[in-house]
């Protein structure tokens, strides 16, 4: 599920600060697990063949104080015990690869709340990205 998760994360640095993806190549989860910041939130993406690190993970930035979001399918039985915020999405079975259209439409909606939340800073969000941007006169005008 990793490349539903960069998608997430890319398009919600797009509209607020400070989004980190998390992949667990450095053991320790540090961009969540050493941040001081008081007010932080964890989205996990987890679906068959659960990863052994989610519920660990889930539980240690519980404990830290962090909101936990799991998105996961139906069958997840770790999920609810860890947090309230469980979104659980019907597998679609017969599929070699199972298709992640629910869990896709559902991240879709949750950009969108951020950025109702969010209101006008997300346009000057925009603003500074946009800046940004321009420094390498990449895109036309």
């Amino acid at each position: 599920m990793g490349y539903l998760a960069n998608g997430l994360v890319q398009r919600l640095g797009y509209v607020r600060a400070n989004v980190h993806e998390l992949d667990g190549t450095d053991g320790v989860y540090a961009k969540l697990l050493t941040d001081p910041a008081p007010k932080r939130a964890l989205i996990i993406i987890d679906t068959f063949r659960y990863g052994r690190n989610g519920p660990v993970l889930a539980k240690a930035a519980r404990d830290q104080g962090a909101e936990v979001v799991i998105f996961c399918d139906e069958l997840c039985d770790w999920a609810a015990p860890i947090t309230p915020y469980v979104v659980a999405l019907p597998s679609e079975e017969g599929f070699f690869f199972r298709p992640t259209t629910a869990i896709h439409f559902s991240l879709n909606l949750l950009i969108q709340d951020v950025i109702d939340e969010l209101g006008e800073s997300v346009r000057d969000q925009m603003k500074l990205l946009s800046q940004a941007q321009e420094l390498f006169g990449q895109y036309m005008k």
